[in-house]
């Protein structure tokens, strides 16, 4: 005779096909300059999900022309059916100077239903979305002030030969 084995689960019968909800959204300072140096912008967020709980979060800040972005994200240490957390994001020093726009807010529980929110849906929210950021931005690539290399000739009929290069 088998022994039969008889696993005991709780478990909830509903199905979690509902992304997580977002409560709040705040970021501070609202103004940067990273002319000096690079700069900490404090983002505030809350959610609220229904059954699996949040497992986690993006922020992303976008520059004026769209070349450039900074985020941060939130990894719920276990999942979370409602918090409010504050994270951190960096905006390097020399970026691109004038309104970055939180463009993309990205939620996710854990059974994989998600959200993405845009700048428009942000602000359609009631939420601030603009970050000014004051910059002496770095828009000109390096300049080469000199280059030389020696020798000018090398034979590598019996091995391989170096040449140095100085820039």
């Amino acid at each position: 005779m088998l022994p039969i084995m008889i696993w005991s689960q709780e478990f909830d019968s509903r199905d979690d096909t509902t992304p997580p909800e977002l409560t709040y959204f705040a970021f501070s300072p609202d103004t940067v300059d990273v002319t000096d140096s690079s700069a900490v912008v404090d983002i505030t967020i809350g959610w609220e999900d229904d059954i699996s709980g949040l497992e986690y979060l993006n922020i992303f800040f976008y520059s004026p022309s769209g070349g450039q972005y900074a985020y941060s994200g939130y990894w719920a240490p276990e999942p979370s059916l409602g918090d409010t957390v504050t994270v951190s994001m960096t905006i390097e020093q020399y970026a691109e100077e004038g309104t970055w726009s939180a463009s993309q807010i990205y939620l996710q529980d854990l059974t994989g239903n998600s959200v993405w929110l845009d700048s428009t849906q942000l602000a359609n929210m009631g939420y601030q979305t603009n970050l000014e950021v004051i910059s002496e931005q770095d828009i000109s690539p390096p300049t080469l002030t000199y280059f030389d290399f020696s020798p000018d000739s090398v034979n590598v009929v019996d091995s391989s030969a170096v040449v140095d290069v100085t820039i």
